[in-house]
């Protein structure tokens, strides 16, 4: 409801009404309902592979996955809920273990309760699932191929909810990219070899080699690939090894936040405008880890009146933007998010105010430090549709020029 509501708030955006004097801070948004306050930047695509009974130690220092956690974030301080496997996929799918031990199927199922895949479809996210050794789309098998797959490890089999013929086999992953038709949402989980259950953590990180380069590539400028395992071997109190790997998150950076399956499921939640929930909604957001939490974001305060029937005066502080001193003002028409364009650019040094001249009607208006990465819309097709996830974006940088 949201994303339909208010222009795309990827990490540079603000929203004012003309007409009276606003007060903004940070990037929610006050007095609208329903509005998030999203520590994880929103993402075009999210890839979560899901590996199984290893420990924090016992897989770090393999070396592609170490190379991993080089290039991305690891967290020190991450934790399954407990074990056995079964009920870890269903925290992380669902934000409870629903009292489920190791059956399949899982006892009580199909249930009706909210899950990502629901949350997804009902906020019109895309998503999809890749198994390996999966049979067929949408299958209800309890397990295949002398048990390279398992369904204990696809949650979302366990739902009514949501639509099963997102459930794909993993082969599908590599069309759906060729084909750019990528989700925003796509859980990889390899079979019982590839994911370390049954094969040495030296035959996960070979799979991992030789699958993470191309989704790495698929995600783009603005998604990431998350790495996690299930639980660990009963050796380590359940300290298993989560990284956060693509260009919004900080290279060769550890986290100590404590954090389990609850906790990246909110995250998720927040990378794709879901609202978070069940247990994920009382975990605290995930926020040392982003590339664009220092300057570039958007400006602490923002003030706008109008001095004359046709100005606006916008004032901003610099209180989240300390270094920049060139921005882009944008401004767009009330009911018409994705249509707005650049008005001004400002380069005065910090002083942060500028009047420029409204067009009728209702309007709102962007403030956009110029080292940020995006104003924040992918902007509209020829008959008003907004454009989808993964189209060229409209930069502040294409304004720049004017501030030289």
């Amino acid at each position: 409801m949201l994303r339909r509501m208010l222009p795309r708030l990827v990490d540079c955006t603000l929203l004012f009404r003309p007409g009276f004097a606003l007060t903004v801070c940070g990037v929610l948004l006050l007095g609208v309902p329903g509005a998030l306050a999203s520590p994880a930047p929103l993402l075009d695509h999210v890839i979560v592979i899901v590996m199984e009974n290893k420990s924090y130690d016992e897989v770090r220092t393999a070396p592609y996955t170490a190379s991993l956690v080089a290039s991305g974030t690891s967290f020190s301080n991450s934790f399954a809920v407990t074990h056995p496997s079964q009920p870890n996929y269903l925290a992380l799918w669902a934000g409870s273990t629903m009292g489920v031990d190791d059956t399949c199927p899982a006892p009580g199922s199909p249930y009706a309760s909210e899950n990502l895949g629901h949350a997804c479809e009902a906020a019109g996210v895309t998503w999809r699932t890749y198994s390996e050794n999966l049979p067929s789309a949408g299958s209800p098998e309890c397990s295949w191929d002398s048990s390279l797959y398992v369904r204990k490890h696809d949650p979302w089999t366990d739902w009514s909810n949501l639509h099963h013929l997102n459930e794909r086999p993993f082969t599908d992953l590599q069309v759906d990219i060729d084909a750019g038709t990528l989700p925003r949402l796509a859980f990889v989980i390899p079979n019982n070899c590839d994911n370390t259950h049954n094969c040495p953590v030296s035959t996960g990180d070979a799979w991992l080699m030789s699958n993470v380069p191309a989704m790495l590539q698929a995600v783009g400028s603005r998604g990431m690939v998350v790495l996690t395992w299930d639980e660990d071997d009963h050796s380590s109190a359940n300290h298993i090894l989560t990284v956060f790997v693509g260009p919004p998150v900080l290279a060769n950076h550890v986290s100590t936040q404590l954090i389990n399956h609850y906790t990246l499921l909110r995250t998720l939640c927040e990378a794709l405008g879901v609202q978070p929930f069940a247990a994920a909604a009382a975990e605290s957001s995930i926020t040392d880890v982003w590339q664009n939490a220092g300057p570039g974001r958007v400006p602490d305060t923002i003030r706008l009146t109008r001095p004359s029937p046709d100005k606006i005066s916008i004032t901003w502080s610099t209180s989240c933007t300390a270094g920049v001193q060139d921005y882009g003002i944008y401004e767009g028409q009330l009911g018409q998010w994705y249509s707005h364009t650049a008005i001004d650019c400002v380069d005065d040094l910090h002083d942060l105010t500028e009047t420029v001249v409204s067009s009728p009607g209702d309007r709102y208006y962007l403030v956009v430090p110029l080292t940020s990465n995006t104003e924040g819309s992918y902007g509209v097709s020829s008959v008003g549709a907004e454009l989808p996830p993964g189209s060229s974006t409209c930069r502040a940088s294409q304004i720049s020029s004017s501030c030289q």
